[in-house]
């Protein structure tokens, strides 16, 4: 019985921690890598847009699920 029910709040407890948000800050560097790692140059006008539509992906995906 114990057993049990150690699985099951080591489940939850495992369950809970993927449901953490990211912090602003840490969204931006998440997105930035995601440009780099796509070749865009900090600094440049195709590294602002591919943050720009990052963003609005972002936007219409939660307009979408709010529906």
């Amino acid at each position: 019985m114990r057993i049990a029910l150690l699985i099951t709040l080591l489940a939850a407890i495992t369950g809970l921690s993927a449901c953490q948000t990211m912090t602003p800050e840490e969204r931006r560097a998440a997105d930035e890598q995601r440009c780099l790692s796509y070749g865009f140059r900090r600094g440049t006008d195709g590294f602002a847009t591919c943050l720009q539509r990052i963003d609005l992906d972002r936007r219409a995906e939660s307009r979408a699920q709010s529906a």
